[in-house]
């Protein structure tokens, strides 16, 4: 939509420039933080759903409840982590998992061991950026800094006064700034492309755990029958996904060259590490997507053995809501559209907040 059609209908009027207004709007970071600041939205939905995945994932394979309760984390009490074994767990209420098996395993592989640890510290990543994304979105990055309503105390230097103006009843100060320095949050967001690339990881590592007969105890990749390939065939796109999203979560905000007559000789190459983000985002829900076709073709297996197997409160839902769009393997045919459907399904799916 033009932008004059959407000022339009929204009852606004153009911004008329005045002095140096168009400096400030054109040579800002006001587009890669805005950019910033769409994805983490998308990153905060991500690692809520990712979390109701694992607990899918754990009832796939009869997974121990124990890494994720409450002592557990008590004693050793990261934040982030503490949070997503709570939704983990809450996810899990009314599942079979709750009662004991004698057919579960002491020990889980690291990669549902771990996921809280995993996903809370992708937590933890995503509030360090959404606090100094907060601030650099709420105050200005200007330079030079114009402040209006300030006078030079009287401790002040020479060369600190010369920056204070005045004019009859107008005074205040005009200082040059280094305030569109964004590397604050750059380096936020780039600690949560490497956080997202140990989720990407996990995930992918589940896939195979479920696929796999000695850890689902049910049929090599997830096969109802002998006679059916069902998931054997599709592991290979995962692993492309997960080596792009680790490609893409390498820093690269360190990477600079000297500009503008030898001034400009640093940088943080913002708006690459927002791509990146934005890319690897939409990459993990696509591999997301991968987990939920396994885990449901687990669960299903498993109430064919076991009819009456109960699983989470939301859990159910998910899983639910899913066969809707995703039928059961019950024998092979084509899976590009199950993929497909499965990232969307996923990607769109409304979580109930934790």
């Amino acid at each position: 939509m033009p932008a004059k059609k959407a000022l339009k209908l929204a009852g606004l009027q153009p911004v008329h420039f005045y002095a140096k207004d168009a400096l400030s709007i054109f040579s800002s970071n006001a587009y890669t933080a805005g950019m910033a600041a769409l994805v983490t939205y998308d990153v905060e939905n991500l690692i809520n759903k990712y979390e109701l995945l694992t607990a899918l994932s754990l009832e796939g394979i009869n997974g121990n409840i124990a890494p994720f309760l409450e002592p557990v984390h008590a004693i050793r009490p990261y934040y982030g982590q503490g949070v997503s074994a709570r939704h983990v767990m809450n996810a899990l209420q009314g599942s079979y998992l709750l009662d004991t098996s004698p057919k579960r395993a002491l020990q889980d592989p690291l990669s549902f061991r771990t996921a809280s640890q995993i996903s809370g510290a992708t937590r933890d990543a995503l509030q360090d950026l959404k606090r100094d994304l907060t601030i650099q979105l709420n105050s200005s990055d200007d330079n030079p800094a114009v402040v209006v309503d300030i006078r030079p105390s009287k401790e002040a230097s020479p060369q600190e006064k010369a920056y204070y103006v005045s004019n009859g009843s107008l005074y205040g100060a005009v200082i040059p700034t280094a305030s569109f320095e964004p590397i604050p949050w750059v380096l936020d967001i780039e600690k949560l492309n490497i956080a997202l690339g140990h989720l990407s990881a996990s995930s992918t590592q589940r896939i195979v755990k479920l696929s796999a007969f000695c850890i689902n105890q049910i049929s090599r990749f997830l096969s109802p029958d002998q006679a059916t390939i069902a998931f054997a065939a599709i592991q290979k796109p995962i692993m492309y996904l997960n080596t792009e999203i680790q490609q893409q979560s390498i820093p690269v905000s360190t990477i600079s060259y000297p500009v503008a007559g030898e001034i400009e000789d640093t940088a943080t190459n913002s708006l690459l590490v927002v791509q990146h983000l934005n890319k690897i985002t939409d990459n993990l829900y696509q591999i997301m997507g991968f987990e939920l076709m396994h885990a449901s073709q687990a669960v299903d297996l498993k109430k064919l053995q076991t009819p009456t197997l109960a699983l989470g409160k939301q859990t159910l839902r998910l899983y639910s809501a899913f066969r809707k769009t995703v039928p059961f393997l019950k024998k092979d045919r084509e899976l590009t559209p199950d993929i497909k459907k499965s990232y969307q399904f996923i990607r769109h799916y409304g979580i109930t907040p934790f």
